[in-house]
């Protein structure tokens, strides 16, 4: 099936090179670089995977958002309206709590930039699990430039403990649209003036 009728069937679609491998590989690294020089803490209290290195707004990140946006309304069959972007790199004993998103989150794409696992088996990938519209558990596995395109809002979704040697990295960016012929389109950028834009506003940070 073409990805579009399995999107429309399943509201998730894994999607081989939904990102140039070479593109990701350099946000990857960029990702890594920045967590070096500014690591950012997702915060107790509002953060998903708390004491990870979560930003939202990258201007790197906003600018692929932007990118592919046509190429996910192809995968989607809708028009869509950019929400906002954000990546985080997850290490050793981070979990991502099961969760549905919020409506600012209505059609996501997750695309992995980077990983690297030590002590563990060669074949080693670590899943990203969600509970499909029959109520079945799946894991799916993501290459470096594979993409998940999904409706959050509808699909529970969670990764189990990160385990892995020291020094072990999984980075992962999130794009996130809105259906400009949906209910929420109220809500496009996120509710900023323009894509771009960072608004420290906490209310930003939950649910991503």
């Amino acid at each position: 099936m073409e990805h579009r009728e399995l999107f429309s069937k399943n509201s998730y679609v894994k999607v081989e090179n939904l990102m140039d491998k070479d593109m990701s590989k350099i946000a990857g690294q960029y990702a890594l670089f920045s967590a070096l020089n500014s690591f950012e803490p997702e915060s107790l209290i509002t953060g998903q995977v708390p004491g990870s290195h979560g930003v939202y707004a990258d201007c790197l990140m906003e600018s692929i958002l932007l990118h592919l946006k046509p190429k996910i309304e192809t995968i989607t069959g809708l028009n869509l309206i950019p929400s906002y972007s954000y990546y985080r790199m997850y290490e050793p004993g981070h979990i991502l709590k099961r969760h549905r998103d919020r409506v600012q989150c209505e059609i996501s794409a997750t695309i992995t930039l980077a990983f690297n696992y030590n002590d563990t088996p060669s074949d080693h990938k670590w899943p990203l699990k969600l509970r499909d519209n029959n109520g079945e558990e799946k894991e799916i596995t993501l290459e470096v430039g594979e993409g998940l395109v999904y409706k959050g809002v509808e699909l529970e979704h969670w990764r189990d403990e990160f385990i892995a040697g020291k020094n072990s990295v999984h980075v992962q960016l999130f794009l996130h649209y809105l259906d400009a012929d949906g209910p929420y389109k109220k809500f496009k950028y996120d509710e900023r003036p323009e894509i771009g834009l960072k608004l420290p506003l906490v209310k930003k940070l939950k649910g991503l």
